[in-house]
């Protein structure tokens, strides 16, 4: 098994990003950048039930998320929060398709 990123590089549940956060809409998720003041980023991803109805497969794609932001060392970007909001349509993709997308669109906002 792979290490996971560190609680301190992930958001806290319930946490709120300014006002009127950058909004980069793509077609499988949605992006929230904020800003905060610490020397590293901080992540959170959210998946709805309409995802998919079973937790174990939501999780599942959460921790490919999470473990995609730890291997290229995206949390180490200073002053961002990060809110990755996913939609229905992940569900019907492989895991490799959603790396290789979410890091090109990561790598060119963060």
């Amino acid at each position: 098994s792979f290490p996971m990123l560190a609680k301190k590089y992930k958001l806290p549940l319930g946490a709120e990003l300014p006002k009127k956060p950058k909004t980069l809409r793509y077609p499988h998720y949605v992006v929230k950048i904020g800003s905060n003041t610490l020397p590293y980023s901080r992540y959170g991803v959210v998946i709805s039930t309409k995802v998919n109805p079973h937790a174990t497969i939501r999780n599942r794609i959460k921790r490919t998320v999470f473990e995609l932001i730890r291997a290229n060392n995206l949390h180490m970007i200073p002053q961002k929060d990060v809110v990755i909001i996913v939609s229905p349509s992940v569900d019907n993709l492989g895991k490799e398709a959603l790396k290789t997308m979410l890091l090109r669109d990561l790598i060119n906002i963060v």
